[in-house]
């Protein structure tokens, strides 16, 4: 149990087991109280340690050797705890499993408000509860909603739908129960339990309140202590204290731990600070208002939840990233189903950094811290664990932050620009000798071209044909010698004895054959280089829930964390729960 007033937080044992109730004498929730040399929290800090592995509220069993339980507690020592193991539903009866089921985080819970009156003291009025809780434009109804989109509905229970109790007048989803005490003689764990006696034996005659609704609010009166809220990790009862009941950050802070989410803190700090200092979303501190804040949860919350369905990204720095940048796009919760393509709403990067943006409008507007930011969450333990997460980093445009992820490597986180007002760009590169080299590109210049050109033809001209006309004959006849004088000579000159020269025989023929073209061009590379062939790995986690038995003389008892007030022990003889509470 978580108890919102305090860092610290608390183990309890739920005896929903109506034999083992009886045989214990009335108390529901008994806190878990450390006997002999170590502390019972010292002893689950260095199991985890031991194991590498949360332990987680609601979900193991505690087998014990023996222990002693009494009206109201149950004193443990740690040196005869046998052991922690994995919660095995096989062999637990199905009034067992109804009463063991978790609060899921996605689905419709009917949700039952229980109005609190002791004889001198009474919290708010039924109309204002209802008003407050399931009217209001931003109440624990209407905000869910919206940052689920729509995936979680909250909705009062009514007369008839799943028990036939009637609601206080004009009070949807609220029923009064009147306790015959006095506040100065009775604290607020008296008062809880009476409260749980009476509603189902007296009101509603059932052996558990899950059979009338999934949640089930608590509405203290003043008077009690000076607590804000407190809630069952994983389970689903929350206690409020007088008006905290009408806060709409006190409601979704305590619902969260019912859907098993823990508290968001920061480094560094007071104790308050480190368990609560993570102002983003609602598992930080509470604030004393009734319709504000409005904002949602942090990215480490945001991809435990699975709200948001193709914009969850999960990358392995070893095998994901290289040496140099490489982009990625963020977008905050309220773009959701607007956002850009390829865009994440939460990118988770390792084994447990959770990246976002934390953008500042819609339904989002109330965000106390980093504003229009990249966030930086660490969240141990695995995806669906209920572990805390703190804040690692803020960042601007132009700023940067490294991770450790390992002694071999380094991650680098630089926001580079904000691009439509709502894509938030960033580049993670990696470094260390365990940082994978970037791959070389592939060659983006086609290759040449093989010889368009065909060889050259042969000569097209054909040969000089010979002479046209023959040559001229000799004279026909001499010409006479003068009559006088010199006699000419008795017989002419005979034309010439040979004709003249014949045309030639053969012309010089053309070349045989052209020169042939090359054979084969250059081939141009056979294939670029190709991109990483496996995409990112995914992870899926196996978890059981928690069982008790008894035997043999063993106790065992499967438990629930608490802060500071109640963890709730859930079994088939114990269940112990964790009891988260309220700043």
């Amino acid at each position: 149990m978580f108890q919102d007033d305090s860092s610290d937080f608390e183990w309890v044992c739920s005896l929903e087991d109506p034999n083992l109730k009886n045989e214990f004498s009335g108390f529901e929730m008994r806190l878990i109280v450390s006997v002999g040399d170590e502390d019972f929290l010292e002893y689950l800090k260095n199991w985890e340690q031991d194991n590498n592995r949360i332990v987680e509220s609601g979900k193991m069993v505690m087998v014990l050797e023996e222990a002693d339980v009494f009206r109201d507690h149950i004193e443990i020592d740690t040196n005869k705890i046998k052991g922690l193991v994995e919660y095995d539903d096989s062999q637990a009866s199905s009034e067992i499993l109804e009463r063991r089921s978790l609060a899921a985080s996605t689905g419709i819970h009917t949700t039952l408000v229980l109005r609190v009156s002791l004889q001198d003291k009474a919290p708010p009025s039924a109309v204002n509860l209802s008003e407050d809780i399931f009217g209001d434009q931003y109440c624990l109804k209407s905000q869910m909603s919206r940052c689920s989109y729509g995936k979680l509905e909250i909705k009062e229970y009514r007369q008839g739908d799943r028990c036939n109790v009637p609601t206080a007048t004009n009070a949807p989803g609220v029923v009064d129960i009147s306790v015959p005490w006095n506040t100065f003689n009775h604290n607020k764990d008296d008062v809880e339990d009476e409260v749980i006696r009476i509603a189902k034996e007296e009101i509603f005659g059932t052996s558990s309140l899950r059979n009338c609704a999934d949640l089930v609010m608590i509405c203290m009166p003043p008077g009690l202590g000076s607590f804000v809220a407190y809630a069952y990790l994983g389970h689903y009862i929350s206690v409020y204290n007088n008006h905290w009941c009408q806060s709409l950050s006190a409601q979704m802070h305590e619902v969260g731990h019912s859907i098993s989410l823990h508290h968001s803190g920061q480094y560094g700090g007071g104790s308050s600070e480190q368990e609560y200092g993570d102002k983003q979303g609602y598992m930080g501190y509470s604030y004393n208002q009734d319709d504000t804040p409005a904002m949602c949860y942090n990215a480490a919350k945001n991809y435990q939840l699975g709200w948001y369905e193709g914009k969850e990204g999960e990358i392995d720095p070893y095998t994901d990233l290289c040496t140099g940048p490489t982009r990625f796009m963020l977008n905050g919760v309220v773009d959701y189903q607007n956002g850009s393509p390829g865009a994440y709403v939460t990118l988770k990067v390792g084994g447990f950094w959770y990246l976002g943006f934390n953008k500042a409008s819609g339904f989002n507007v109330g965000t106390q811290e980093a504003k229009n930011q990249v966030t930086i969450h660490k969240k141990e333990g695995s995806v669906t664990s209920a572990s805390k997460s703190k804040i690692e980093a803020d960042l601007s445009v132009a700023q940067s932050y490294a991770l450790e992820i390992s002694s071999d490597l380094d991650l680098l986180v630089v926001y580079v620009e904000l691009e439509n007002g709502k894509d938030a760009v960033v580049e993670l590169s990696v470094s260390g000798s365990a940082a994978m080299a970037c791959p070389s590109e592939a060659p983006t210049d086609a290759p040449t071209d093989e010889p368009t050109d065909n060889p050259t033809d042969k000569p097209t001209d054909e040969l000089t044909d010979a002479p046209v006309e023959p040559p001229s004959n000799a004279p026909v006849e001499p010409t006479n010698a003068p009559v006088d004088p010199t006699n000419a000579p008795v017989e002419p000159t005979n034309a010439p004895v040979e004709p003249p020269t014949n045309a030639p025989v053969e012309p010089t023929n053309a070349p045989v054959n052209p020169t042939n073209a090359p054979v084969e061009p250059t081939n141009a590379p056979v294939q670029p280089t190709n991109a990483p062939v496996d995409p990112p790995s995914y992870r899926c986690v196996d978890r059981g829930l928690p069982r008790a038995w008894n035997g043999g003389g063993r106790f065992n008892c499967a438990f629930y964390k608490k802060r500071k007030s109640r963890q709730m022990c859930k079994h088939n003889f114990l269940f112990c729960h964790k009891i988260l509470s309220s700043h």
